[in-house]
């Protein structure tokens, strides 16, 4: 019993001690640091950022748009190819009407190099 007594009166001491230090410590090393003001460095660097982010921002745009005119000038074609039968059920009058650019004329094998 006079064991716990004694354990719990130096836990009871050195919490005041503890708690009596930490005053002291704060009430004189406060006022001190309270005045110490700490140089922050100027900021020259986030007017050039953000320009650079604007500059990205509106070239991404305008990629964006130029991809879009692309895929619009590539969908009719991509319509036509979905839409056509297959390869293996086509005859040649299929074939050269759905690519007319490839059309071999009438007498392809027989043309003069000349007109080549």
């Amino acid at each position: 019993m006079k064991k716990l007594q004694s354990q719990h009166i130096e836990r009871f001491i050195i919490d005041i001690v503890l708690h009596v230090w930490h005053k002291i410590l704060f009430l004189y090393s406060f006022p001190q640091f309270s005045d110490l003001k700490i140089l922050e460095p100027v900021d020259t660097q986030t007017a050039l950022i953000n320009a650079r982010e604007a500059e990205a921002v509106s070239a991404a745009a305008l990629r964006h748009q130029c991809l879009w005119k692309h895929t619009l000038f590539f969908l009719p074609q991509l319509d036509k190819l979905r839409n056509m039968i297959p390869f293996d059920q086509m005859t040649i009058e299929d074939l050269n009407e759905t690519f007319q650019e490839t059309k071999l004329d009438k007498y392809w094998p027989h043309k003069p190099i000349a007109d080549l």
